[in-house]
Formats: structure tokens, sequence, C-alpha cells
């Protein structure tokens, strides 16, 4: 569940564009990636279990140059043969006016981060 900046809470798969959560930043972007031929992954991200493919990235909680942490070169974390634990059959990236989304107090970077990740290797 993710609480919006008036009080209310929704599910991931709820957030709708121009929405403020309240941490302040404001969805300005969704993009919904269908996952039934994607491996996916339980990461758990400092001390907080949370699911979806290889390609995340996190601003790590201390950290002195602020630089995220991408999960594609990580081997820590683990496939899950059934895939995501509610059956789900999508994954969310959402982009925001800050970049980035606060999600169980692990600011995770936008999705394009992660691409142009993957794209300089």
């Amino acid at each position: 569940p993710i609480r919006l900046y008036d009080g209310t809470v929704c599910n991931l798969d709820e957030l709708a564009i121009g929405n403020i959560l309240t941490s302040g930043e404001r969805i300005l972007s969704i993009i919904k990636t269908k996952c039934d031929d994607v491996d996916i992954y339980k990461h758990n991200i400092e001390g907080k279990t949370f699911y979806g493919s290889k390609n995340i990235s996190y601003y790590p909680r201390k950290s002195e140059d602020n630089t995220p942490i991408n999960l594609l070169l990580s081997d820590e974390s683990i496939k899950c043969k059934s895939g995501l634990p509610d059956g789900g059959k999508v994954l969310y990236h959402f982009i925001t006016n800050s970049g980035s989304i606060p999600i169980n107090g692990v600011k995770f970077v936008y999705h394009n981060h992660a691409l142009q990740h993957i794209l300089s290797i």
C-alpha cells in the first residue's frame, strides 16, 4: 500500500498520473509491463522484501555520494519460479517529478535510470 498526500491509501495498481505521495512526489507517468514472460526476483532491500525484475535501482539509506545501487549487478536476489507471490502478471514502473518513488521507506530510482544503466553495460 502507498499513502497519498491527502491521507488516502491505495495499492500500486490504483495509483494514477497526478497523484501526490506523502513524501511530496507527483506521479508523472506509469509504465505497466506484462511480466508473464519475465523472470521475477525476490529482493531483500534494507531488511524489507520487494518483488520485481532484476533491473531495480534504489538509493541506499546510508550513502556518502548518493549513488543508487543497481540490483542488475547483484547476485543476492532470489529468482521466484512461480512469479509474483500474488499471481499478478504486471510490473509497475513510476516516473515522478523527483526521479524516485519511496515504497516502504526505500527510495527507488526512476524507470529510465535502470534502462540507462543497462544500455551502458
